[in-house]
């Protein structure tokens, strides 16, 4: 039952809103009435009869029963939700304790699931690119840059190509020996497709991070580094969990780049680090 309340999935706004109260309150229901209930979560005890029976309860009383038995069930460590990982009414202490696990367990996760030889397949081709050519829209457009950043402190030259929606004329300019990285969570578009085409014609190695291997554009990578599909992009709060993944794996690409030529990349970093201490 608990399950289904965080779900929401065929609740009424007002349904919602007593069950975030639900989750946020579940140890101070059991002693109150359905009037006092009512009252508490701002709904009428019409309303939360119709919430219960939803949930497959007789009634109020039937519904504070089994939310008591599964209270009482021996804990299991339940993973965090990624798209609404806290409600209203949570203290800073607990954001800061949800948000810190929602990053740990989403990053743990992907460990265990990583595909290394896909991971060092990549990094291979990265470390021997001349001009690495980064994609991304949004969120991931941030991560490009990130990434992009420490690249450029180690002597790799990379291009955005996405930056100013010239992506189509990059993707042209590129060659076999460079590389592309296209960070998408859901696979990308039409327009990322038909650079892939022409990355493909220009016999450029096409590096995909995403979470659905069912596009046009993973199916034409080269590599496609895969993440699980947890994000709901209609009902959640942030992209708290593809943010996490898919930094997690730009982090494990760096390190394995930087890795290859330790001595080098180290002394030419620390060129540009105290170079960057002079502005």
């Amino acid at each position: 039952m608990i399950r289904e309340l965080k779900e929401q999935t065929k609740f009424t706004e007002t349904e919602k809103e007593i069950a975030d109260y639900v989750l946020r309150r579940e140890d101070e229901i059991i002693p109150m009435s359905i009037r006092e209930f009512s009252d508490a979560c701002n709904a009428s005890p019409t309303a939360v009869m119709r919430f219960c029976r939803k949930l497959g309860c007789d009634g109020f009383k039937d519904f504070k029963i089994k939310l008591l038995k599964e209270l009482e069930k021996p804990a299991k460590p339940a993973m965090t939700d990624v798209n609404r990982p806290f409600y209203i009414g949570y203290s800073t202490q607990k954001i800061a304790r949800t948000i810190y696990k929602l990053q740990e367990e989403s990053m743990k996760e992907c460990m265990e699931d990583l595909d290394i030889p896909s991971i060092e397949k990549a990094a291979r081709i990265l470390t021997n690119a001349r001009v690495v050519f980064m994609y991304g829209y949004g969120d991931s457009l941030i991560l490009a840059r990130s990434f992009m950043n420490r690249l450029y402190k180690i002597n790799k030259m990379c291009i955005l190509a996405t930056e100013s929606s010239e992506e189509a004329g990059m993707s042209n300019n590129a060659t076999e020996k460079d590389a592309a990285v296209f960070i998408t969570y859901r696979g990308g578009n039409e327009k990322f497709s038909k650079c892939a085409d022409t990355l493909k014609q220009q016999k450029c190695p096409v590096i995909v991070l995403s979470a659905d291997f069912e596009t046009p554009l993973t199916e034409k990578a080269d590599i496609s580094i895969r993440v699980k599909d947890k994000e709901n992009s209609s009902d959640n709060i942030a992209t708290f969990y593809s943010q996490a993944v898919f930094g997690y794996i730009l982090n494990v690409l760096y390190s394995l780049i930087y890795s290859a030529m330790y001595t080098k990349n180290h002394s030419h970093k620390k060129k540009i680090d105290e170079y960057t201490k002079l502005k």
